[in-house]
């Protein structure tokens, strides 16, 4: 009998256990994901401009795809794994600045802020821009660069000397002790002769056609008397050269080496010189009073016919709106074949600003590599035979500069001096 209660009492126990553990509610943590979390709309690439490949001289690089921000901001691309600057953004396009590296298997990746995920492109090669040619060390400081028509780089110094310089970027000495010792300007002209100008009111040249390295050659004034002190110059097609200095106006040189002040440019100190589809375009400083007249900027005329003076002084660029770059000091100008101008600036005060400027033929002022590629102050923008821009580098060091070889993506506008 009492294993029978016994039985009972054990049965009623467990049926209890069962009923209190049915009954009681699982209170453990909160499941880690939520099943409606909103991931945010994926940001996707489509494609790529320039297609596959962004060569040497293209700057920038457009994106292209869905579900990116309007926010710069809330944007953020990698090349790699190298951060790029963005410059414009769009739901469905992003244009960014070329990385600061070369390589030719960029996985090119977007995230874009309230999305989980993230876009991905590959492989997308980016060509090396070029860089340094060579270092000109303890041979003087360079003055000016110009190449003739066989695509010869020359380059003068302060020490009365002009090197050759190698497609290896060795120096050759080809005339020791020339007679002008600084130069604002120098370019190849017809006939084998290479011109000069040094502030004064003429241009001295000498003719290179089959000189020898070291072989003494002789130095002649071209165009003495000319109305003003030319600084910088360049050649037309009809082989004429229009040259200005400080105050001097637009000059005119004839292939006779008579010369004509031609009434334009008269109240502008004109640092550098540049000829383009008809027009001839000068980066200048004003020193006058009229508010009007902005105190640096790039301005242009026509060309003016044989005997005839020069068209309306129009400006082009006024310096004071260039952003960052108005508080640079600019040396020279120069164009590519589609008219984009390129403009070389000391960088800024502290040299922080990649120091080439461009401006489109639309207006645009933007720069024209960004995040590191140049360095230094730039000077003496010079075009070789092929899509190759060669300029001078200050680097801060008094003994030392560079030159630097840049590949390009057009060429170089016609330099009509080269015969």
């Amino acid at each position: 009998m009492k294993q029978v209660r016994g039985f009972i009492s054990f049965v009623v126990l467990i049926c209890a256990l069962l009923l209190l553990m049915t009954s009681c509610e699982y209170e453990g943590p909160d499941p880690v994901w939520n099943p409606n979390y909103d991931l945010g709309g994926k940001p996707e690439i489509d494609s790529l401009y320039p297609n596959d490949m962004a060569v040497a001289g293209i700057s920038q690089i457009v994106i292209n795809g869905r579900n990116f921000s309007a926010d710069i901001s809330k944007n953020t691309v990698y090349f790699g794994n190298a951060e790029v600057v963005i410059k414009k953004a769009e739901p469905e396009q992003l244009i960014v600045y070329r990385p600061n590296l070369a390589a030719e298997d960029f996985a090119v990746k977007v995230a874009v802020e309230g999305s989980v995920l993230h876009a991905e492109y590959s492989p997308y090669t980016v060509e090396s821009i070029g860089g340094l040619l060579t270092q000109a060390k303890d041979v003087g400081l360079p003055n000016a660069l110009a190449v003739d028509a066989n695509g010869t780089l020359y380059l003068h110094v302060n020490k009365k000397d002009l090197y050759r310089v190698t497609e290896l970027g060795d120096l050759e000495l080809l005339i020791g002790n020339t007679k002008p010792r600084s130069v604002n300007d120098m370019k190849a002209g017809p006939d084998g002769y290479l011109y000069l100008a040094r502030d004064r009111n003429f241009i001295y040249r000498v003719q290179l056609t089959g000189e020898e390295a070291g072989e003494e050659k002789e130095f002649e004034e071209f165009a003495a008397g000319a109305p003003g002190n030319i600084k910088s110059f360049d050649f037309t097609e009809d082989l004429n050269i229009l040259a200005g200095g400080a105050k001097t106006g637009l000059i005119r040189i004839y292939p006779d080496g008579t010369s004509e002040a031609l009434g334009v440019f008269e109240d502008l100190d004109i640092q550098s010189l540049r000829v383009y589809d008809q027009s001839v375009y000068v980066a200048a400083l004003y020193g006058g009073d009229d508010p009007a007249v902005p105190d640096a900027g790039i301005w242009k005329t026509d060309i003016p016919g044989n005997g005839s003076g020069a068209g309306e002084q129009i400006l082009v660029l006024d310096w004071a709106e260039t952003g960052d770059f108005s508080e640079t000091q600019f040396s020279d100008i120069n164009f590519d074949i589609n008219g984009t101008m390129y403009v070389a600036t000391d960088g800024g005060p502290d040299r922080s600003l990649d120091p080439i400027l461009m401006l489109t033929k639309d207006g645009e002022v933007d720069t024209f590599y960004k995040g590191g590629l140049l360095h230094g102050a730039a000077y003496d923008l010079v075009w070789g035979q092929d899509a190759r821009l060669y300029y001078l580098i200050d680097i801060g060091d008094v003994t030392v500069y560079e030159i630097y070889r840049l590949g390009m993506a057009a060429g170089g506008a016609p330099q009509y001096g080269r015969q």
